[in-house]
C-alpha cells in the first residue's frame, strides 16, 4: 500500500507542476526575446505578429510598456511590407480612437505605398536588420511623448541588390486608457514632414502607383536621341580659358557617399542638424574633384581669398557671398543651401574658379546620371528660388535618357538622426518632375590638379 500511495502522490505532483513549469520556460523566452527586441538589432519577420503585440502587455513599468509598443509598432510596419498576409499592423498599438487620425493615416499610406511599389516592381526584401536607440520619454499622468530613432538597414532584389538604409527619428504621443499605452500620433523628422507648410494626408498610393507605372511603360518604349556632354552644349565657352581643367570622377564622389551616408557627424565640415543635406552633397562632389585632407578653404572649395568676398562662385563650407541681394541671400550660401549650390552651377563659367556644370530645374530627370546632384521642390515646382532638399546620386540603371525615380538611388542627409540610402522611390513617393537636376562636367582653376 505504501509503495502505490508513493507512486500515486508521485503522480499528483508531477501532474501539478508540469504545467508550472512550462510557464516559467516560456515565461523565461518571452523574457529574453523581449530584452533582444529591446536591446539588439534583429531582423522583422524574427517575431510573429502576436509575439510583437505581446511584448507591450508582458512589459512591467510604464517606460517599459510605451517602448514595447512603439517598437512593436514600427517593426510591424516594416514586417508588414515584407509580409502583408502575416502582420496587421496598428490595431494593437493605436488607440481605436487615433486609427483614422491625420499622421497615423499617414504613416500606414506610407508602409502600403512602398508595399505596393515593391510589388510593381517585382522588388522582395529578403533580409533586413533594425536597431532601435535613443529612446526617451516624457510621462504626465496618463499622457505621454516620446521619440526613438530607427537604424533600418535592408536588403532588396532591386536593380542595385546591396544594401539599403533609412534611419530616423519618431516622435510619439499616447494615452494611457483601459487597454495600457496606445499611440494617438505619430511623426518624424524626415525632411519633408518638417517643412512648416507639410500637411500630413494619405498618400495617394493608387495614383502613385499608376503615375509611376506609366513613366515605367514609357521609359520602355523610348527613343533616346543622342545628346552632347549631358546637355551642355549650350555652355560651350566661345573664348579660351586661361584656367586650368580639373577632372570630376563620380566614382571617387560615389566612393565618398557610399562611406559617409549614415555618419552622424564629420570632423571637418561638421553636421548642420536638420540641415545638413547640401553641406553632405557638397562634400561628395569636393571629393569627386579630388578633394582630401582636413582644410575648408583649400582648392577644389573656393575661398573668398580667391573668389572675393563678392565673388559669385564662391564655394567653401560656412562661407557666404555678398554677391546676391538680402532678397535672395539663399544664392549666396553655396556650399550649404541646396538653392545657392544649383544656381552656382547654373551660373558657372570655365572662366571662373569651380566647379563646372549645367543645372536644368525641369524636364530632365530622365538623363539622371550616377554623379549627379538632385535637389527637389516638396510643392513640385522645382525653380531658382524653390528648391527644398538635395540628394546625391549614387547608382543608376534603365538607360539614360529614360530613367524613372525607381531606377536612380540617392545617398541623402538631414540631421544625425535622419538619412537615406535607397532607390529615389523609396525614398519619397514624390513625381520625378519635382526635381532638379545638377551635372557636374569639371572643375577650373588657376592651380594643376594634383
Amino acid at each position: 500500500m505504501k509503495k502505490k500511495l508513493v507512486v500515486i502522490i508521485s503522480c499528483v505532483v508531477l501532474m501539478l507542476t508540469t504545467p508550472c513549469c512550462s510557464t516559467v520556460l516560456a515565461s523565461n523566452i518571452l523574457k529574453s526575446s523581449y530584452e533582444g527586441i529591446i536591446n539588439k538589432s534583429f531582423d522583422t519577420l524574427s517575431y510573429t505578429d502576436e509575439e510583437y503585440k505581446m511584448f507591450a502587455k508582458k512589459s512591467i513599468s510604464d517606460y517599459d510598456r510605451i517602448q514595447s509598443t512603439i517598437i512593436g509598432y514600427l517593426a510591424t510596419e516594416k514586417a508588414y511590407v515584407r509580409n502583408s498576409e502575416e502582420y496587421t499592423r496598428v490595431s494593437e498599438f493605436v488607440d481605436e480612437k487615433a486609427v483614422s487620425s491625420k499622421t497615423i493615416a499617414y504613416r500606414e499610406s506610407e508602409s502600403e505605398y512602398l508595399r505596393k511599389l515593391n510589388d510593381l516592381m517585382g522588388w522582395t526584401i529578403y533580409k533586413d536588420n533594425i536597431l532601435y536607440s535613443n529612446f526617451n520619454v516624457s510621462i504626465k499622468r496618463n499622457v505621454a511623448n516620446a521619440s526613438i530613432v530607427e537604424d533600418y538597414k535592408y536588403y532588396i532584389d532591386d536593380d542595385f541588390g546591396d544594401e539599403s538604409f533609412r534611419r530616423r527619428e519618431y516622435r510619439f504621443e499616447m494615452e494611457n486608457n483601459f487597454d495600457g499605452w496606445k499611440i494617438v500620433s505619430v511623426k518624424t523628422n524626415d525632411p519633408w514632414e518638417t517643412e512648416e507648410n507639410f500637411v500630413y494626408k494619405e498618400i495617394d498610393i493608387d495614383g502613385t502607383i499608376t503615375q509611376l507605372k506609366n513613366e515605367i511603360e514609357k521609359a520602355n518604349n523610348a527613343i533616346v536621341e543622342p545628346i552632347l556632354v549631358d546637355n551642355l552644349d549650350d555652355k560651350i565657352e566661345t573664348s579660351a580659358t586661361p584656367l586650368k581643367k580639373w577632372t570630376y570622377s563620380a566614382n571617387k564622389a560615389v566612393t565618398y557617399a557610399a562611406s559617409h551616408y549614415n555618419d552622424t557627424s564629420n570632423s571637418v565640415f561638421g553636421f548642420i542638424p536638420g540641415r545638413d543635406c547640401q553641406n553632405f552633397v557638397s562634400q561628395c562632389v569636393w571629393a569627386g574633384l579630388g578633394g582630401s585632407g582636413n582644410s575648408k578653404s583649400a582648392r577644389p572649395a573656393v575661398s573668398t581669398s580667391v573668389a572675393g568676398s563678392s565673388g559669385q562662385n564662391v564655394w567653401q563650407r560656412n562661407v557666404a557671398t555678398t554677391y546676391y541681394s538680402s532678397n535672395t541671400y539663399w544664392l549666396n550660401w553655396t556650399w550649404d543651401n541646396a538653392r545657392g549650390f544649383a544656381n552656382m552651377i547654373k551660373v558657372s563659367k570655365t572662366t571662373l574658379e569651380g566647379p563646372y556644370g549645367a543645372t536644368h530645374y525641369s524636364g530632365d530627370f530622365m538623363y539622371t546620371s550616377k554623379g549627379n546632384v538632385l535637389e527637389v521642390d516638396w510643392d513640385g515646382a522645382p525653380a531658382r528660388d524653390t528648391l527644398d532638399h538635395a540628394m546625391f546620386v549614387t547608382q543608376v540603371s534603365g538607360t539614360y535618357g529614360s530613367r524613372t525615380t525607381s531606377q536612380v538611388k540617392i545617398a541623402a542627409h538631414t540631421s544625425p538622426t535622419n538619412t537615406a540610402y535607397q532607390t529615389l522611390s523609396s525614398y519619397n513617393p514624390i513625381s520625378s518632375s519635382a526635381f532638379a537636376r545638377v551635372i557636374i562636367v569639371a572643375e577650373y582653376y588657376s592651380t594643376t590638379q594634383s
